[in-house]
């Protein structure tokens, strides 16, 4: 129980601290409000993980989404934290609203509840916005990335954090996954991060994995961590290895001006020397690239 949280009732803040376990530690406090344009802030909160699902019920079907459920407001010392906050609104035929949440790290209480400030100014969320786009496309422009690269890795990177059909194995080979990550450990594989699996089998894709460990380095700078996983099944697999540390070599200099930002590996497996469970393992949480998808689709 090492997290606690707590309400500012007066700013309609949800706040929460991790307790250090040394005076070495860094100090760590998250700041979590919701702001509908037209209503009034919301006082419907919970940072109990335990009591927003309920007994016996699970994240698909939690107690708190049921028909006229209240959050339980818990703050303190629970022992599996979450921001939760619930704001009803009434929507007339194509009408529309604005949603807003707002989320902020800070090294004090101090520092978290400066967002406040944001929730009092009708300009703050333009100014964050706007901000965004300046520096995603600052790095666009360091990386060399154009505009046709910053559409692909975009719709790799929303495969990446929504699940898409589309890019993953068909489900007669995600039904052989067994093990989760436990089975990935095992092959220096953190299965906490996202999978990228390219599956090659000749030098044909080395364009497609040179864009891929663009588009890693890119996300890193956006704090999005995630693994490329190589499977190496060409005839000649030395060969492609050797081309492979090729192509890795070249990022390590963009990769080494972000090392700081999140850590994400590159892995390659011959396939022939990788077990029928690494395999299966690999197939099962990761978007899939054959080595003529340049489109990305």
């Amino acid at each position: 129980m090492f997290v606690q949280t707590e309400w500012d009732a007066a700013s309609h803040v949800l706040l929460a601290t991790r307790r250090r376990r040394a005076t070495s530690e860094a100090r760590v406090w998250a700041a979590q409000a919701l702001q509908i344009e037209g209503s009034a802030p919301t006082e419907d909160f919970d940072t109990d993980r335990a009591r927003f699902l309920g007994r016996g019920h699970t994240l698909r079907h939690a107690q708190a989404m049921e028909h006229d459920a209240k959050l339980s407001r818990t703050t303190g010392c629970v022992l599996d934290p979450v921001f939760a906050l619930r704001q009803g609104v009434t929507l007339a035929p194509g009408a529309s609203v604005t949603l807003l949440l707002w989320t902020k790290l800070a090294d004090s209480r101090e520092g978290a509840m400066a967002l406040a400030t944001s929730l009092a100014d009708s300009k703050a969320a333009g100014r964050v916005f706007d901000g965004a786009a300046q520096h995603a496309q600052g790095e666009c422009q360091r990386l060399a990335v154009d505009a046709a690269k910053t559409a692909r890795f975009a719709t790799w990177m929303s495969a990446l954090l929504v699940s898409d059909a589309a890019q993953r194995s068909e489900p007669a080979v995600l039904e052989r996954g067994h093990g989760g990550p436990p089975t990935l450990w095992g092959a220096g594989i953190s299965g906490d991060r996202p999978i990228v699996l390219l599956q090659m089998q000749d030098d044909t894709g080395l364009p497609l994995l040179d864009e891929l460990f663009l588009a890693q380095v890119l996300w890193r700078s956006q704090r999005l961590a995630a693994d490329v996983v190589i499977l190496n099944a060409a005839s000649d697999s030395d060969a492609l290895l050797s081309n492979y540390r090729d192509k890795a070599g070249g990022t390590l200099d963009k990769m080494m001006i972000d090392y700081a930002l999140a850590n994400s590996r590159d892995v390659l497996f011959k396939k022939r020397h990788t077990s029928a469970e690494v395999v299966a393992a690999l197939y099962t949480p990761a978007i899939k690239f054959a080595k003529d998808r340049n489109t990305g689709r």
